[in-house]
């Protein structure tokens, strides 16, 4: 039986199908939201051992996600 994939998986799919590098996200991006985000994608992936993002705002600015 193939399950249906989840409306979490569908939006990498239909941004690559549009070609695009941009998609909305439901929360509004800041850079400590948008650091958190690509963390929480990135940790269910087996292949990649993540224990903090840090997101670079400017060459003297950034913010870091860890849990």
């Amino acid at each position: 039986m193939i399950k249906p994939m989840s409306e979490k998986a569908k939006l990498p799919l239909y941004c690559k199908s549009l070609n695009s590098k941009t998609f909305g996200v439901p929360f509004r991006t800041t850079a400590e939201e948008i650091a958190r985000f690509i963390f929480n994608r990135l940790k269910h992936d087996e292949q990649l051992s993540i224990s903090s993002i840090r997101l670079w705002e400017t060459p003297t600015s950034f913010c870091e996600y860890q849990e």
